[in-house]
């Protein structure tokens, strides 16, 4: 067989595999149609629609123990101290004397002007009798008030420095630790001690922003602590403060509890549970969500039927359910189960439609 005859025969073999595959791909009625994507069987799956709801949750956090009142016991002049009498530890009554400083030349000098005073009092007296009389002038009588009221302010002078060295306490209260003993010199403005009030507990706590609304003065809350983890501490929000922190988007408020047996510590950590106002929420099934990595997605499902993931906020779980704060809207509807079979763009129906 010549090269040309074998070049033909090759072209007809050819040709004859391609009508085959053509042939394969008709039937006696024409061209079948090219299914697209869209076009294929709609998955089916199960879904809802989005609604809010009325949820009244508890808002549980952490807080800090303050006591209601303290103050660092200090003296206002350098001095050196003759007396302490207060106990570490003890409680103090308002008014009670802690600290006595060196005052030999303070009880002196008050002693002194008291003389001065009691002197010039006297002479005033005089003055206005021999007035009454006819006897002085009332020039003479004024010069008299003039120099009573110098005394008088030479005197307050003189007994205000007396009393600062004889230190009370301003509260009832507890007092701690002592950092002088006797004999010391008290510095101005050095702390001899410090002196809580323990009566009441101060709770300062971080809300965040979206239950700022939520909260009320006078409202009531519980607080645990891990000392004593079988008993609840009940408080009311004394403190509401007006501005949101723009770094934390918290607000600060603040707590009272009353501390009558001083079980509760400044400084203790506190577990506050507080019962908030309902707040409406948009809450799916657990398994609706899709996590990728640290974010969150759902299948949501337009008037078409058509699936397209979204990426989703998320925010309080409450029992098997989340709450989702972004990403979709009331009236939506979203894939909550079978959601591992779809991918954006493919058609699906409702199990209970079917």
């Amino acid at each position: 067989m010549s090269s040309f005859i074998k070049k033909i025969v090759a072209l007809l073999v050819v040709l004859g595999s391609i009508g085959y595959g053509w042939y394969a791909f008709h039937d006696h009625e024409g061209v079948a149609p090219v299914v697209s994507p869209k076009e294929t069987a709609p998955i089916a799956v199960q879904m809802i629609t989005l609604s809010q709801e009325e949820v009244a949750q508890p808002l549980i956090l952490s807080a800090d123990a303050v006591a209601q009142e303290t103050v660092a016991i200090t003296s206002q002049v350098n001095e050196v101290i003759t007396a302490i009498h207060f106990e570490e530890g003890s409680k103090v009554r308002r008014g009670d004397l802690l600290v006595e400083l060196e005052q030999r030349e303070e009880r002196t000098t008050l002693a002194a002007q008291t003389t001065l005073l009691e002197e010039a009092q006297r002479n005033l007296d005089r003055m206005k009798h021999l007035l009454e009389q006819s006897f002085i002038s009332q020039a003479a009588v004024d010069q008299a008030v003039s120099a009573l009221a110098t005394v008088q302010q030479q005197h307050a002078m003189a007994q205000q420095q007396f009393r600062i060295r004889s230190i009370h306490a301003p509260f009832d209260g507890v007092i701690g630790v002592r950092h002088v003993s006797v004999g010391s010199l008290a510095q101005e403005g050095q702390t001899i001690a410090t002196l809580l009030d323990l009566s009441r507990i101060r709770v300062n706590m971080h809300i965040p922003e979206r239950y700022a609304l939520l909260l009320a003065m006078g409202d009531s809350f519980d607080a645990t602590t891990e000392v004593y983890p079988k008993r609840r501490f009940q408080g009311t929000i004394s403190v509401i403060e007006q501005n949101i922190d723009p770094a934390t988007r918290t607000l600060r408020v603040h707590g009272t509890i009353r501390n009558r047996d001083h079980a509760l510590k400044a400084g203790m950590l506190l577990r506050v549970e507080l019962a908030a106002r309902p707040m409406p929420m948009i809450l799916v099934p657990e398994e609706a969500l899709i996590p990728i990595g640290n974010e969150f997605y759902v299948y949501g499902v337009d008037a078409k039927n058509i699936a397209v993931r979204r990426k989703v906020q998320i925010g309080a779980r409450i029992e098997n359910r989340v709450e989702l704060r972004d990403g979709v809207q009331e009236g939506e509807r979203i894939v909550t189960e079978g959601h591992m079979k779809l991918r954006d763009g493919v058609r699906v129906v409702d199990k209970v439609a079917l």
